[in-house]
């Protein structure tokens, strides 16, 4: 199982006092890391970024996840290369998976990797 990395207690100034990880906010990174995005976006959402603000940038990064997992859709572009798209906003994700297949080839390509 894949778990986040610690961190140590941070302090913030004696204005907002002290703020850390909370143990919510260890579940709902560990559910993140282990794809389970339903979980951590629901998650994330009841108790938000916490005191100050200080898990803000995990919260907008399981808040794009979510929102991706709950609108999108995966295409197979080939049998390595899968594309999570939001239909509304990507027109035409064949024709852009397309564009990215041919790229990733060409790269693998260029380092001698067989992709």
């Amino acid at each position: 199982m894949n778990t986040p990395r610690s961190r140590p207690n941070r302090w913030e100034s004696g204005r907002f006092g002290v703020v850390s990880d909370s143990e919510a906010w260890r579940e709902i990174i560990r559910a993140y890391y282990n794809d389970e995005m339903g979980p951590a976006w629901a998650a994330a959402q009841e108790i938000n970024a916490g005191n100050a603000g200080w898990a803000l940038d995990w919260f907008r990064l399981i808040e794009g996840e979510g929102i991706a997992r709950e609108h999108g859709q995966i295409l197979e572009v080939s049998p390595h290369l899968r594309l999570e798209t939001i239909p509304e906003q990507i027109p035409e994700p064949e024709a852009i998976g397309e564009v990215i297949l041919r790229a990733c080839e060409e790269v693998a390509s260029r380092i001698g990797w067989i992709f």
